[in-house]
């Protein structure tokens, strides 16, 4: 999927939309899901090598086959899961940016800094 906000960011207003979907996604009556949703956001991203640009969470391929059965992101389905409800109300805003804004919730959720963000991620495409 390409990214729409690839060239210009989404408004204020969409964008405190969004965070109002996770913040029902992620804690509510049944889960405080912040610890799973940092997690989440960290092993998406964490490959991401800046002197190349390359590997991070563009692509949102933890979805895949060896990312979604390799043993270091086990349990990671249960907040890709928990997140499905945001991308089903926001089909345009990629699974990329939904985990990784996530997680820039979560870390302001649990009194932690706030954290620059940006959309533009995409999605690779299923398979």
């Amino acid at each position: 999927m390409s990214c729409p906000f690839a060239k210009k960011q989404p408004s204020s207003s969409l964008d405190n939309a969004i965070e109002t979907a996770i913040r029902k996604a992620v804690v509510n009556y049944k889960v405080n899901a912040c610890p799973m949703a940092v997690r989440l956001a960290w092993h998406a991203s964490g490959t991401f090598d800046k002197e190349t640009g390359v590997g991070g969470s563009d692509g949102a391929t933890m979805r895949f086959d060896p990312e979604s059965s390799d043993d270091a992101n086990a349990g990671l389905n249960i907040m890709r899961d928990l997140l499905k409800p945001v991308q089903d109300e926001f089909p345009f805003v990629s699974k990329a940016d939904i985990w990784t804004r996530a997680g820039v919730f979560a870390i302001k959720m649990a009194g932690g800094p706030d954290v620059p963000f940006g959309y533009g991620r995409s999605d690779a495409t299923d398979n």
